[in-house]
C-alpha cells in the first residue's frame, strides 16, 4: 500500500547505458537521453476499455513527491538522463502531490537540465497548473480523448465530453506545452 516502503529501483542492476539512448521515442519529439518512471499505480475510472483499475485495484496510491524527486536525482546525477516519461496513468490525479513535484523540480534547478511529459485526464487541465508545469520543465502533456464523439465517450464510461478535451488541450497549448491525444479507433 505504501509505495514509498519500496527502495528506489535498483537501476545499477540494468544496462543504464541501453536504456537511455538518446532518442525521440519516450518524450515524443524530444531527442533525449531519456527514462521511464512509474510513480503512482492505479486510476479512479474504471473505463470499459482500460484495465488499469483490474491490474492495480480501484484507486490511487502514489510515492511521495520526495520519493520521485530523489529518484529523479539518481536518473540525473548517475545515468544524466535529460528527459523523462512519467508513465503515471494520471500525473495529475492529486494536484496537490503533482504541485510538490513541479515546486521540487525548480528548487532543485532540474527544470533547466531535464524536459519531462506526463499522461493525464482533460478535466483535471487547469491555466495555472498548466502553466506551473511547463515553468517545472514539463514539454508534452499526453490526454486520453479517446474520441470527439459524446456517444462513443459515454459506451466507454469515459466521464469526459468532447468540450472538456478541446478545452484541456487549448490550455495546454496556451501554457506552452505540446498534447499527444491517444485516440481510439
Amino acid at each position: 500500500e505504501d509505495l514509498d516502503q519500496l527502495p528506489l529501483p535498483a537501476l545499477d542492476l540494468m544496462d543504464m547505458g541501453f536504456y537511455t539512448q538518446r532518442t525521440d521515442g519516450v518524450v515524443r519529439r524530444h531527442n533525449l537521453k531519456a527514462t521511464i518512471v512509474l510513480t503512482s499505480r492505479g486510476c479512479r475510472h474504471r473505463c470499459r476499455f482500460c484495465a488499469e483499475s483490474v491490474t492495480y485495484g480501484r484507486g490511487v496510491r502514489h510515492h511521495s513527491p520526495e520519493y520521485v524527486l530523489a529518484w529523479i536525482g539518481q536518473l540525473i546525477d548517475r545515468y544524466q538522463v535529460d528527459g523523462i516519461y512519467f508513465h503515471d496513468n494520471d500525473f495529475l490525479v492529486n494536484e496537490e502531490r503533482a504541485r510538490a513535484i513541479c515546486q521540487g523540480l525548480i528548487d532543485a534547478g532540474w527544470h533547466r537540465q531535464i524536459k519531462w511529459c506526463i499522461q493525464a485526464r482533460a478535466e483535471r487541465i487547469h491555466v495555472d497548473l498548466a502553466r506551473m508545469l511547463k515553468a517545472a520543465g514539463c514539454v508534452l502533456v499526453e490526454i486520453g480523448v479517446e474520441t470527439g464523439a459524446q456517444p462513443e465517450l459515454d459506451r466507454v464510461g469515459k466521464g469526459t465530453t468532447p468540450d472538456l478535451n478541446r478545452e484541456a488541450i487549448a490550455l495546454c497549448r496556451r501554457a506552452g506545452l505540446d498534447v499527444h491525444a491517444y485516440m481510439l479507433t
